[in-house]
């Protein structure tokens, strides 16, 4: 009895640290081109823009599959997030390319929109009274703790293939990073917008581990760690990539040993408490580093 009670522990610690430390270097890695091209704010709403399609996604499987609420299928959920935003993404571009307005006021307004489609439909899901609400909920904070197998699975071949899909391409995305001109006269992204769309990939697969709300800080904080460090750009990529996954499995580890705290804080004040230490250590050193000494 002893034994199956231990193994049981031991494979779901398993599960938690695998699906926390590939979804978290994912968004650590992509996290690097994001901030380096400006698109932290765009990440931003398209975590808040899931909202709605994982509402959406639970309200599909109440329709289609009544039964399955209890556990709804993680893959509808993703879907729906995916979906949603897409959608957003494309409003946002739509609209700073027709509009007079600027990028960080259709970030704006696309954000807000979306999210409060997404509470609404809450609200919708909380009076009708279905079994799993809480497979919702646990979007918004980030809840390693309940992941299962099935939702490890899916995360894991998402991860991959992000990951694959990056080697691929990866001298696109350098270009993309250094030399927007160039992939501009080149027609890089015409026949898809690939940053929008790694960024996409990456918010959906991080929802699970760290929750929208707080999406944000994994794919930006590692990225600025190594960018204090004065790291070079393929360091970056491994420095930010190690470092999303390390804070995602010890906060994913905590929330699971410690019930009732939510993996998405425990990982940001973990990330929060490295960027502030490298700010600091960065402060002291250039203050007490000696002036160079000039040739007589």
């Amino acid at each position: 009895m002893t034994d199956s009670v231990f193994l049981a522990v031991h494979y779901n610690v398993i599960v938690v640290l695998v699906t926390a430390s590939l979804s978290g270097g994912l968004c650590g890695l992509i996290g690097v081109l994001g901030v380096m091209r400006g698109y932290s704010l765009v990440s931003d709403a398209l975590a808040h823009a899931t909202l709605p399609g994982l509402a959406l996604g639970f309200l599909l499987v109440v329709a289609i599959m009544p039964e399955s609420t209890l556990t709804p299928p993680f893959f509808w959920l993703l879907l729906g997030a995916g979906l949603t935003a897409s959608l957003a993404l494309l409003s946002i571009q739509w609209i700073t390319r027709n509009t007079p307005l600027s990028s960080d006021s259709a970030i704006a307004s696309v954000l807000a929109f979306f999210f409060a489609v997404g509470v609404a439909l809450l609200g919708i899901i909380q009076e009708l009274d279905a079994v799993g609400q809480a497979g919702i909920e646990r979007f918004l904070l980030g809840n390693l703790a309940t992941t299962t197998f099935d939702e490890a699975v899916v995360v894991t071949g998402l991860a991959c293939f992000v990951f694959t899909t990056f080697l691929v391409l990866k001298k696109e995305m350098f270009a993309l990073c250094f030399d927007p001109l160039f992939c501009a006269t080149q027609r890089i992204e015409k026949g898809a917008p690939l940053m929008p769309i790694f960024l996409l990939l990456a918010t959906v697969s991080g929802i699970q581990t760290i929750g929208l709300i707080l999406l944000v800080a994994l794919l930006t904080l590692p990225a600025a760690c190594g960018m204090v460090l004065q790291l070079s750009f393929y360091r970056l990529l491994v420095f930010a990539s190690l470092q999303g996954a390390s804070a995602s499995a010890l906060g994913g580890l905590i929330s699971y040993l410690y019930e009732g705290l939510p993996s998405g804080a425990l990982i940001v004040l973990i990330l929060s408490a490295q960027f502030a230490s490298l700010v600091v250590w960065r402060l002291v050193t250039r203050t007490h580093t000696p002036p160079p000494i000039e040739p007589s």
